[in-house]
């Protein structure tokens, strides 16, 4: 074989070579790609995981603030209840005393006018007592109240938590 003839079958050679690499280099390009791939697969079920578990804690939170919304709206009808019912009763003790009082003025003349003062301030007495009662029924209503708006804050801090994280997930998954 002459020099010239070498040298052609070594170009040949080194042409081939050159495809080989080229193959080579996509070949590795294609599995970094796939493994990107991979992982974004994981870093996607990952955050699905996250969604479900920020969506099953979220229902739990809406769960708590619906029963404790339950609960205040229940105490706070009991209590306008109860107080209604016990300022009628005063009323109602009220107005029986004070006739009784009469009554017994009408037939006790001297000795009545002493006798009704007490009764009537023991009456007035017990309508208060009464009426700081109420107002204690009424102190709970407002507690009760106020229960129900941090319940109902703490279930939209737990929706704006849930809306960041949908927000952080849809930016992985669209990045």
């Amino acid at each position: 074989m002459d020099k010239f003839t070498a040298a052609e079958s070594i170009r040949r050679l080194a042409v081939q070579y050159q495809g080989m690499v080229e193959a080579a280099d996509a070949l590795e390009k294609l599995g970094s790609f796939e493994q990107a791939t991979a992982e974004a697969g994981v870093a996607r079920d990952k955050a699905v995981l996250e969604l479900a578990t920020a969506t099953e804690a979220l229902e739990g939170m809406k769960s708590a603030v619906e029963a404790a919304r339950a609960e205040a709206e229940g105490s706070r009808a009991r209590g306008k209840q109860y107080a209604a019912g016990v300022i009628e009763q005063a009323k109602a003790d009220y107005s029986r005393m004070i006739a009784e009082a009469k009554a017994a003025a009408q037939r006790l003349v001297g000795e009545a006018k002493e006798h009704a003062a007490a009764v009537s301030a023991e009456a007035q007495a017990k309508v208060e007592a009464l009426i700081a009662k109420a107002n204690e029924i009424a102190a709970a209503i407002v507690a009760a109240t106020d229960s129900k708006s941090r319940a109902e804050a703490a279930a939209e801090a737990a929706q704006a938590k849930l809306a960041a994280i949908r927000e952080q997930i849809a930016n992985l998954v669209a990045g």
